[in-house]
């Protein structure tokens, strides 16, 4: 991190101050207001689904299914949902076994 930070320095590249909120920003169920971490909560709703689908034992695959048939929106609104997002959304939130 200290490279890369010295070359963008070096280039004269602004940096991201170390307050904003970067991390969790673009990740589903955050959202930033006013500079301020908040919970989106349409999408929190989403995660309490899945969340439940997932303690339901129903599949990583199928939950994934089933957000792209009922039409759960994601991040980037025309996107379709991906087993890596849903897995890494359950990793997130301590549900995944």
């Amino acid at each position: 991190k200290k490279t890369v930070k010295k070359y963008l320095l070096g280039f004269g590249m602004p940096l991201r101050s170390t307050d904003q909120h970067h991390q969790l920003a673009n990740k589903f169920g955050y959202r930033v207001v006013d500079g301020r971490l908040e919970d989106h909560e349409v999408e929190r709703e989403a995660v309490a689904i899945i969340m439940g689908l997932r303690r339901e034992g129903i599949s990583v695959r199928s939950i994934v299914k089933i957000l792209n048939t009922t039409g759960v929106k994601t991040k980037k609104l025309n996107s379709r949902w991906h087993i890596k997002t849903v897995f890494s959304l359950l990793k997130r939130n301590n549900a995944c076994k």
